[in-house]
């Protein structure tokens, strides 16, 4: 499996992930935000060039008041946090159940140990109770303002991707 930044030569059009908002996203829009540097787009393709999953990765920050009162009192006193965006992640249903989505949101790790800003969180939002579990699993937790709305301290990150 080789994953690369979206680019025009990446067939999307057969991909399928189960969820309508999803496949539209990557069919038709995520090449609009990558040329209008919303978002950057990542596709994992199988050896025939076809796209088993992709994921997003953008700024944005989270408001201190969001996290749990014993995160927030190891922070600075800013009115928001920066963080990561992991806006979208999808594996093509003939790809589920076999590990990619834990291999992407791996490689996201990596991506975002390798980001020269700074940043405190990676955020994403759940589509559903599956999708937090997924995200559950590997550490993710709810913030204060939705169930849904997740995020994970750079720490844990920096400390998977080395090993710890």
């Amino acid at each position: 499996m080789k994953l690369e930044k979206l680019s025009k030569r990446h067939d999307r059009s057969l991909f399928n992930c189960g969820n309508d908002e999803l496949n539209d996203y990557l069919r038709a829009r995520a090449s609009q935000d990558v040329k209008h540097d919303v978002a950057t787009v990542f596709v994992a393709c199988d050896e025939g060039g076809m796209t088993a999953g992709f994921y997003t990765l953008s700024a944005t920050s989270i408001r201190r008041g969001d996290l749990s009162d014993e995160m927030e009192r190891r922070l600075p006193k800013y009115r928001t946090i920066p963080a990561i965006l992991l806006g979208r992640l999808a594996v093509d249903l003939k790809y589920q159940g076999i590990g990619l989505g834990g291999r992407l949101l791996l490689s996201v790790f990596e991506k975002c140990r390798n980001i020269e800003a700074a940043w405190a969180f990676l955020v994403t939002d759940a589509k559903d109770e599956r999708a937090r579990a997924f995200y559950s699993h590997f550490g993710f937790f709810s913030l204060q303002d939705d169930v849904n709305h997740l995020c994970l301290p750079r720490k844990t990150i920096i400390d998977t991707v080395s090993g710890s």
